[in-house]
């Protein structure tokens, strides 16, 4: 699935035990780093948001934690070594099942929040810059980021592909926006 996406063209490095991303195309302006946060406009927000309302189109716990698990099952499958950073991922409890679910629904609902705050970049920015803070506590290296960004696109794929909603312009739409969440974060975590 990663080659048919066209995300192994770039290639793996290995750092830290986990794959970093490359994108087949080379992001904003020939560099492979995030992009800064500024308005710009290649961003296309109108694509990335109308597309994020085919993959949840019902902002409800049920819908936050099926497309979260969807994600972090992506995760699991294209970096096994990923499962080692949440320890209620085997869901193997009723407890570890709780924090499964109360983790995935966040992470989706924090996606929604940033798709939605693309029409103000500069309060989304402050938003991410105090999330990637907080994963300082949980040890993620900026390797991780390219880690979650490959999951990303690859999670879309499956969700908009059978709709055939996943198109090249799509894919470089999200992109660009995982490169300005990424940024954020990053900034946030001082990994920047």
């Amino acid at each position: 699935a990663l080659a048919a996406a066209g995300l192994l063209a770039g290639g793996y490095g290995f750092v830290g035990g986990f794959p970093a991303w490359r994108p087949s195309t080379p992001l904003r302006g020939g560099s492979r780093r995030t992009v800064p946060l500024s308005p710009r406009g290649a961003l296309d927000k109108d694509l990335v948001q109308s597309s994020w309302a085919a993959v949840c189109p019902e902002k409800t716990d049920e819908v936050y934690e099926t497309v979260g698990t969807l994600i972090f099952e992506t995760l699991f499958e294209t970096t096994p070594a990923a499962k080692d950073l949440f320890p209620f991922a085997a869901r193997a409890n009723k407890g570890q099942q709780a924090l499964w679910a109360k983790h995935v629904r966040d992470f989706t609902k924090t996606v929604d929040d940033a798709v939605q705050g693309l029409d103000d970049l500069e309060s989304t920015a402050s938003i991410l810059e105090s999330l990637g803070r907080r994963h300082s506590n949980y040890n993620v290296v900026e390797a991780h980021y390219d880690v979650v960004g490959n999951t990303l696109l690859v999670a879309l794929e499956k969700a908009l592909g059978p709709k055939d909603l996943w198109t090249p312009a799509t894919k470089d739409a999200w992109a660009e926006v995982w490169g300005v969440v990424a940024g954020a974060m990053k900034k946030g975590q001082g990994l920047v």
